[in-house]
C-alpha cells in the first residue's frame, strides 16, 4: 500500500514537471529550472508595469485630494455639513494613501524578487559552466 501511495504521490508531481519539459523543450531539468525562473521574470515585469500604472494613477488621485483638502480648509467657515463633508473626504484621502503604501511595498516586493530570481540563473548558468568542463 505505501508503494500504492508514492505512485500516486509521484504522479500528481510529475505533471507539472512533463509540462515545464514541454514548454521548454528539455528533457534537462536544470534547463527547465532556468526556464521557469526566466518566464517568472518576465511575468513579474508585465505586472510591475500594470501595478506601476495603477499606483501612478492613485498618486496622482492623492495629489489631487491632498490639494482639494488642503483648498477646503483655506475656504471656511463652514456649515455642519461642509464640517462632515471635508471629514469623510479626509477619511476617504487616509484610505488611498493606505493603499499607496501597501502598492509600494507591493511593487517593491516584486522587483526584489526579480533580482533573486535574476541571481538564480546566474548561479544556474554558472553550475551549467562547471558541468561543461567536467
Amino acid at each position: 500500500m505505501a508503494s500504492s501511495s508514492n505512485l500516486s504521490d509521484s504522479n500528481n508531481i510529475e505533471p507539472n514537471i512533463k509540462e515545464l519539459k514541454q514548454a521548454c523543450g528539455s528533457e534537462d531539468l536544470a534547463t527547465c529550472f532556468k526556464f521557469l525562473f526566466n518566464s517568472d521574470i518576465a511575468e513579474d515585469y508585465g505586472f510591475l508595469m500594470r501595478w506601476g500604472d495603477e499606483r501612478n494613477q492613485l498618486r496622482s488621485k492623492v495629489e489631487k485630494s491632498e490639494q482639494t483638502i488642503k483648498e477646503a480648509r483655506n475656504h471656511g467657515p463652514f456649515n455642519d455639513k461642509a464640517v462632515d463633508g471635508l471629514r469623510c473626504l479626509l477619511e476617504t484621502h487616509q484610505r488611498d494613501l493606505d493603499k499607496l503604501q501597501l502598492l509600494n511595498n507591493l511593487l517593491g516586493l516584486t522587483r526584489d524578487g526579480i533580482e533573486e530570481k535574476g541571481r538564480h540563473v546566474k548561479l544556474m548558468e554558472f553550475d551549467e559552466g562547471l558541468s561543461d568542463c567536467e
